[in-house]
């Protein structure tokens, strides 16, 4: 039976092989230059397998290439509508890439955005690195959690991408939509779903048409 001391030690050499880990990681990621749309891009830093929320995901890099592309009239409605945006939320940035790319274009746009406190100091960097820092922040955020620190000037919009990864965040995702959504008077939420998600977006759908009644 092994010992209080034999378990001591053993979570020593696991503290100090995660550190190892970690330092690896920072050592190997650099910041590189990734196009988005018609030229347009934007600079980013990723921490592959340090967290989930410090890497690229397809649907940020999928957004961030929407807003960016002329696109004709394909994306019209949703250029019209953020042209009339000036603040918005961004709901698990993770590195950053759809909030940013959204302040790039929009230069009049103001964008918070927020995740998980381990993921923080990388989005600034982020933030940094495309000289964004003027009307762009980052903020620690919880989901399920008050939004009353945002009541003051609520968001326009928010926005978030490929988030829905496990079924137990579900509830808490939507309970901040809800509440984003009640800061305003005018509620509506709108879906982008892929085929192996119709679970999620059935959920939101009922939240959506609750908020339309």
């Amino acid at each position: 039976m092994a010992s209080c001391g034999d378990y001591t030690l053993q979570n020593r050499v696991l503290k100090e092989m995660h550190r190892e880990r970690m330092a690896r990681i920072e050592c190997h990621s650099k910041k590189a230059f990734v196009e988005y749309g018609d030229g347009d891009g934007l600079w980013l830093k990723e921490l592959k397998g340090k967290a989930l929320g410090t890497q690229r995901w397809a649907s940020g890099d999928r957004f961030a290439a929407m807003v960016a592309s002329s696109g004709g009239r394909r994306y019209q409605e949703l250029k019209s509508f953020l042209e009339n945006c000036v603040n918005g939320v961004e709901l698990g940035c993770g590195v950053g890439t759809a909030g940013l790319m959204l302040a790039k274009v929009h230069p009049r746009m103001r964008m918070t955005l927020t995740n998980q406190p381990q993921c923080i100091s990388l989005a600034e960097e982020n933030v940094s690195f495309n000289n964004l820092g003027d009307r762009v922040t980052v903020s620690a955020y919880s989901w399920g959690d008050s939004v009353e620190s945002f009541a003051a000037d609520p968001p326009d919009f928010v926005v978030a991408t490929d988030v829905l990864y496990h079924a137990s965040v579900f509830d808490k995702f939507l309970s901040s939509l809800e509440g984003f959504a009640g800061l305003r008077r005018e509620r509506s939420i709108r879906v982008s779903q892929d085929d192996d998600d119709r679970h999620s977006v059935k959920a939101i759908s009922e939240l959506v048409c609750e908020l339309n009644k």
